[in-house]
């Protein structure tokens, strides 16, 4: 194979990743922006616990205790994508904006969460802000709207 054949096989692959990627993003009703942003603020807030471990108390710091936060973090990448995949499964029509929330909720939690390390790190020894754990709070009222739709999906067979 000349260098040619090889570079035009790359682009097309390169290409054909990227409209995969976009077809996805479409069909789970969420912007290439958005999932840029969140997945940004996962990152940074990982390195900001990390780093806040470090300063204030090293020997806590360890690969388990890195893979558990990690792990937590990549479950929270999933949540739009499983919501909306759930609506989709359901057939709960045009549920775009719920997709929305989710995402922007955990962009503010994440926010938060990295403005609470930040905080952490450059204040007095003990001193850190309230948690506020506003993915708990997501997930409870998920459950309670995916609770619902069963219900009146169950009651509307009854009928």
């Amino acid at each position: 194979m000349t260098w040619w054949e090889i570079t035009t096989w790359a682009i097309i692959a390169d290409v054909a990743v990227w409209w995969a990627i976009w077809i996805a993003l479409e069909y789970f009703w969420l912007s290439a922006e958005t999932v840029i942003i969140m997945s940004v603020l996962l990152a940074l807030d990982f390195f900001f616990w990390v780093l806040n471990v470090y300063i204030k108390d090293r020997k806590n710091l360890s690969s388990t205790l890195a893979w558990q936060g990690l792990w937590k973090k990549m479950t929270r990448r999933c949540l739009p994508f499983l919501v909306v995949a759930i609506c989709r499964g359901a057939w709960l029509n045009d549920m775009s904006y719920l997709a929305s929330v989710v995402c922007g909720i955990i962009i503010i939690s994440e926010g938060y969460s990295i403005l609470g390390h930040i905080y952490s790190i450059n204040s007095k020894e003990g001193s850190e802000l309230p948690e506020i754990d506003a993915l708990e709070a997501l997930i409870q009222r998920l459950a309670k709207l995916f609770k619902w739709a069963i219900d009146s999906k169950t009651k509307d067979k009854e009928e």
